[in-house]
């Protein structure tokens, strides 16, 4: 279903969706090899819409909307906590010289590869709240949006280190005249103000 080219992008995106609610309603019933497939699956659809020339919103959006669920689940978001605790204890220098790296890169497909999963998931959250002006439906970043109002503390230190491209997407996002998507951009807004916060 997922993996399906010649699935419509509605089911597409229904299935991810699907998958990821019931990972969320029912984690005993998930086996942690089942759920890093699922979260490989649906970070390698991240990777594959955002590099492409013309990406399958609904996808996007799905993708990210199922990821906000699956990481309600102990073991994945354990997954990218550890990836944070390895980050935070590692040499200062060696720190700084990669997120240096990581900001020249930033805009480039081609570097996600080299990315662990939550700096490349925190990536592709940054990227679904730059939504293009032409955009007329807002599911990609009120998918975005959500993910970071419901997980923030998994990218508090991006948080910190990227904090004013972060911030430059939320403000229009937090005065948009779609009421939904200004909601959910004032609830990422909170999360976003109590990590730096935390974080410094």
């Amino acid at each position: 279903c997922l993996s399906g080219t010649k699935q419509p992008q509605s089911v597409q995106a229904g299935c991810m969706k699907l998958l990821g609610t019931l990972v969320e309603r029912f984690p005993r019933l998930m086996k942690s090899r089942a759920q890093s497939v699922l979260l490989d699956v649906l970070m390698e659809t991240l990777r594959t819409q955002f590099a492409a020339a013309k990406p399958n919103l609904l996808a996007l959006a799905g993708a990210l909307t199922a990821l906000t669920s699956v990481l309600r689940h102990p073991a994945a978001a354990a997954l990218l906590e550890e990836e944070e605790k390895e980050e935070e204890e590692g040499d200062e220098e060696y720190a700084a010289t990669q997120r240096a790296a990581k900001r020249a890169r930033a805009a480039t497909g081609a570097a996600l590869a080299h990315k662990s999963v939550r700096e490349s998931l925190f990536l592709f959250m940054v990227l679904g709240m730059e939504p293009p002006p032409h955009l007329t439906r807002y599911d990609i970043p009120k998918a975005a949006l959500r993910l970071l109002a419901a997980h923030g503390r998994l990218f508090r230190g991006l948080l910190l280190a990227d904090h004013a491209r972060v911030l430059k997407a939320l403000v229009p996002l937090c005065t948009h005249q779609n009421t939904k998507l200004r909601h959910a951009a004032l609830d990422a807004q909170d999360s976003f103000l109590a990590q730096v916060t935390a974080a410094l």
